[in-house]
């Protein structure tokens, strides 16, 4: 098995393969990495996924004019950019920040999950999704994607996402301090409503198990039940927690 790792190269984004999980592949990129400059002063790797053809996605920050934006690129699983997305393989998304997470459905559009300053000035979830080919999906929100605030006046934050195989999204974060507040994990339909038949309006409140928490990672499985896992100090101890929901949260 094959495995991809993000990382953080001076300013460039760096993506190393590993070939058994031992030695980088040599068949990929560069002698089994990829670096990819998005004309930032500041390039930062976040997060990476597997599409259905095997492709490499990948998501980060991108550091211009004084500002912060994401940027997305995609490779074929030689580590040639596939120039069937976006500009040559990578898009730009300005004016949107705060990225952490991506998670690429079974019609390999991408979902980008980050937080956004809502109207009552705090942080709301603020989620992107592209088409295929890298173009904005018209279907999905607006013009500059879908936000979602659960509470007014409260912070709301996206770590983690997962589309399941029927196309329904999985959110995964918090709702109020970072590493201090509950868990939220959200279910939405494919087209971004949340999902009634799921927790109380779509969404599931976790109370912290803990001394602080991260929310680390969503596995969906086919039958409808979800995995969610976290991490975080217990008594100054690293430790880690798997939360087993079923379908209906």
């Amino acid at each position: 098995m094959k495995l991809s790792i993000t990382g953080v190269l001076t300013s460039f984004m760096f993506f190393p393969i590993l070939l058994n999980a031992q030695s980088l592949d040599p068949d990929f990129g560069n002698a089994g990495t990829v670096v990819t400059d998005f004309d930032g002063d500041y390039d930062q790797a976040f997060d990476g996924a597997l599409d259905y053809a095997g492709r490499v996605v990948t998501m980060g920050r991108i550091y211009i004019d004084a500002d912060w934006h994401t940027g997305v690129q995609r490779l074929l699983p030689d580590g040639e950019y596939d120039t069937s997305f976006g500009n040559g393989g990578l898009v730009e998304l300005f004016d949107f920040a705060l990225t952490n997470t991506l998670a690429v459905g079974p019609d390999g559009k991408i979902l980008i999950g980050a937080g956004t300053t809502g109207p009552d000035g705090t942080v709301d979830i603020h989620l992107v999704r592209l088409n295929e080919d890298g173009t904005m999906d018209s279907g999905f929100g607006d013009s500059n994607g879908l936000v979602l605030s659960v509470q007014a006046d409260i912070v709301e934050s996206c770590f983690s996402l997962a589309v399941q195989e029927d196309g329904k999204i999985l959110i995964g974060g918090f709702i109020g301090e970072y590493m201090t507040a509950p868990h939220l994990l959200i279910r939405l339909d494919a087209n971004g409503v949340p999902d009634d038949t799921f927790g109380d309006a779509g969404v599931v409140s976790l109370p912290l198990m803990l001394d602080h928490e991260y929310s680390s990672q969503i596995i969906p499985m086919a039958d409808g039940t979800v995995f969610y896992l976290v991490e975080g100090p217990e008594s100054n101890v690293e430790t880690g927690l798997i939360i087993k929901l079923d379908s209906q949260g």
